[in-house]
């Protein structure tokens, strides 16, 4: 049986950092920024209460909407067309750092691993519509 899972992240949309590196000799450990880790235990606070008894398998399509605050440089007509999903945000960060954080703080808590999404139809960057800033989500078994 397909399933599909909503659940909204509110708040401010985190985008994925720069790994940080050290070096030991030859070699090199990466680690997550504190941002980044931080943001990534926030998403996965948020998702387990939708976490199915299994983990899903099998191809998926995720649709991730993040709204953004509007500018408080935009006029009355702007904001009102902001609100409205007609002007969308086209500045950073970028759509898909912010899509990467939420992949891999999903693994093992929605998915088995983020390789099985194929598509992302349904999702984008919109300014606040009264709700709040804020991250939709909404996985869809194909």
């Amino acid at each position: 049986m397909k399933q599909e899972i909503k659940f909204t992240i509110p708040g401010y949309a985190q985008p994925q950092e720069r790994e940080g590196a050290n070096f030991t000799g030859a070699h090199a450990i990466f680690f997550d920024r504190d941002k980044t880790k931080n943001y990534k235990s926030y998403v996965k606070y948020c998702a387990l209460r939708y976490r199915p008894k299994e983990l899903l398998t099998g191809a998926l399509n995720v649709a991730v909407k993040i709204f953004r605050k509007i500018p408080k440089s935009f006029g009355k007509k702007k904001a009102a067309e902001a609100a409205a999903g007609i002007v969308r945000p086209d500045t950073r960060p970028d759509l898909k750092n912010i899509t990467w954080i939420i992949e891999d703080a999903l693994n093992g808590i929605i998915w088995v691993d983020d390789a099985q999404i194929v598509s992302y139809d349904g999702g984008g960057k919109f300014y606040d519509d009264g709700k709040g800033e804020r991250v939709e989500i909404t996985i869809t078994q194909i």
